[in-house]
């Protein structure tokens, strides 16, 4: 990281970041109908294979009453631990998709403080980092070397926050937020799908309904999106959509665009870089 702004950085960057992030839309719409059907069809089959099981006990363990089979504490039974079994399955394929939704953006917003602060090394508080140096030091460290290890201090910083505040925080740096794009964020959404992930590595079940399940992923979905065109604004880049998709554009820059692939069913708009006209 230097102290100027890095040239290397061009609209390209932001498209391979962009195209991880969407993504997401096909990756989070599978994984909801997967979480759904675990919803609707599994607590009937776990009750089925209990059933079965419960059946065959005669045979396991002979001298077992079959007329406690028709009883009704045996039935009861049966209905408990399959709806047991239902809620952890639906619990656990609800967590893996939101644990792997934040972990795509968690590592898109990683990248992103990285590339402001090659981009728009000026807006970081570089003047307010702290060094205890010895005079030797000094006098064989330049002041650009301390301004770069300041700036990389102050990135791997703020990497270690959770993700709402480094979310805030590339806002604040690139001066412009979700709304900026026409992005309606619901930051109690993103912060609650913080702690339920927190939450969730920790061991604790995860027990929201798939409604506001639904809800967090779009949240982190939206929070990745409006990063990735903050950051690319605040560096000299503005997205344009129109019916060819999203084109990352720049005043001077050289077009560089992706060779034409047959588009899947449902898969979202490719991102080019593209010079302004």
């Amino acid at each position: 990281m230097g102290n100027g702004p890095d040239n290397l950085i061009a609209g390209l960057t932001f498209a391979t970041i962009y195209n991880r992030v969407a993504n997401l839309i096909s990756i989070n719409a599978g994984v909801l109908a997967i979480a759904q059907w675990a919803q609707a069809a599994t607590e009937p089959h776990f009750r089925a294979w209990l059933g079965k099981t419960a059946q065959a006990l005669p045979e396991r363990f002979p001298g077992f009453p079959e007329e406690n089979l028709a009883s009704g504490a045996i039935l009861d039974q049966i209905d408990q631990i399959a709806s047991e079994y239902h809620k952890n399955t639906v619990s656990a394929v609800n967590a893996a998709a939101l644990v792997f939704g934040h972990t795509v953006t968690d590592s898109v917003i990683d990248e992103l403080l990285e590339i402001s602060a090659r981009g728009v090394p000026e807006r970081w508080r570089t003047d307010q980092e702290e060094f205890r140096v010895t005079l030797e030091e000094l006098r064989q460290t330049s002041l650009e070397d301390y301004m770069r290890k300041a700036l990389s201090r102050l990135v791997q910083r703020q990497k270690a926050k959770s993700l709402p505040v480094k979310m805030q925080y590339l806002f604040t740096i690139s001066r412009c937020g979700p709304e900026s794009f026409g992005i309606e964020l619901d930051a109690e959404l993103l912060g609650a799908a913080d702690l339920a992930r927190h939450a969730i590595v920790h061991g604790v079940k995860f027990t929201e309904p798939i409604e506001r399940l639904h809800g967090m992923l779009d949240a982190n979905l939206f929070a990745a999106q409006a990063a990735v065109f903050a950051v690319a604004q605040s560096c000299g880049y503005h997205h344009v959509i129109d019916h060819t998709g999203i084109v990352f554009n720049s005043t001077g820059a050289t077009a560089i665009v992706e060779p034409e692939r047959p588009a899947a069913a449902g898969s979202p708009p490719p991102v080019t870089e593209a010079s302004q006209n």
